[in-house]
């Protein structure tokens, strides 16, 4: 899969291709059965995933899977159930090719290809509070990364990034106490 994420706005991305998690041919083609309305958590948590996204609702101590493959409008509906209502948009430029985005105020996004979940992206600097089931997200330090994920780190035209399994990202500086502002998975639109 190819990985290509947006790091601004307004402006051409360019491409990066690095491989992605596979997802199960099962949970790319068929959404994640909604909940019965009983069992649902009162304030339903979002966990950041490499192949995609975790809602913990109450239906399922794992979280209930939203993967990468799932079709957009059943992603986006379940999201805007939790996250308010996305604001949508088009990128015709991107090196994928043509995609789809749901944003939101806070810096998350969501990305589709043909109809279809392919990544995410969290730009930390506009307060996205999404985090990873090991609690790292925008703002975790580096010495947080690092007890999490098992990561790389390399000094690229984005600063100094890293890749945690398929999650990617940008922390503020290399030290340990360097804290992330961004954060993607899967296939998305990046300036380089």
């Amino acid at each position: 899969m190819l990985v290509i994420a947006a790091c601004g706005e307004g402006s051409e991305p360019e491409v990066k291709s690095v491989p992605a998690a596979p997802s199960s041919p099962a949970s790319a083609s068929a959404p994640a059965a909604a909940a019965p309305a009983d069992t649902v958590a009162d304030d339903p948590e979002l966990a950041l995933a490499e192949d995609g996204l975790r809602l913990f609702d109450g239906t399922n101590e794992d979280g209930r899977p939203l993967p990468f493959g799932m079709p957009m409008d059943a992603v986006i509906s379940t999201l805007e159930g939790v996250r308010g209502k996305a604001r949508r948009s088009t990128n015709p430029e991107c090196g994928a090719g043509s995609l789809e985005f749901a944003n939101w105020d806070d810096g998350f996004a969501l990305v589709f290809d043909e109809g279809r979940f392919v990544g995410w992206s969290l730009d930390g600097g506009r307060g996205a509070d999404v985090k990873t089931s090991g609690n790292v997200g925008p703002g975790s330090t580096r010495r947080e990364l690092e007890a999490a994920h098992q990561i790389k780190v390399d000094e690229t035209t984005l600063g100094t990034e890293f890749m945690a399994g398929d999650i990617a990202g940008v922390l503020d500086g290399p030290g340990p106490d360097a804290r992330i502002t961004n954060m993607w998975a899967g296939i998305n639109c990046i300036f380089r």
